[in-house]
């Protein structure tokens, strides 16, 4: 799904997952996990994370990717973080979503321009 724009710059991912019980799920780019979500223990890349509602099974996701930094808000901007965009060398895998059986429900990825161009 998201393999055309594996070494693409400047990028906006909007996507909602559905896990099929309380598992961990996320998605990475190069071994890096961008969001790491852990329903069991309720943590968002490590951090405390309840969502409004506590019996959702989903997770909503906006990230924004430059060449250097990452930002990410999840459902609707009720968390949100920020990290250096660290790829590890040695990962050749790109993107890929991960999770024991979960369903990418929407998938919408926009290509941006820099501003400093």
């Amino acid at each position: 799904m998201l393999k055309p724009y594996d070494n693409a710059d400047c990028l906006r991912i909007r996507t909602t997952l559905k896990l099929s019980h309380a598992t961990s799920a996320g998605l990475g780019l190069y071994g890096q996990n961008l969001l790491d979500y852990d329903m069991n223990s309720n943590r968002v890349n490590g951090v405390f994370y309840s969502p409004n509602d506590m019996t959702s099974m989903e997770i909503s996701v906006d990230i924004i990717l430059d060449k250097t930094s990452v930002e990410v808000y999840v459902d609707g901007g009720a968390y949100s973080y920020s990290m250096e965009r660290r790829a590890n060398p040695d990962n050749k895998t790109g993107f890929n979503f991960w999770g024991n059986n979960i369903e990418v429900k929407n998938l919408e990825v926009y290509t941006l321009r820099s501003i400093w161009n």
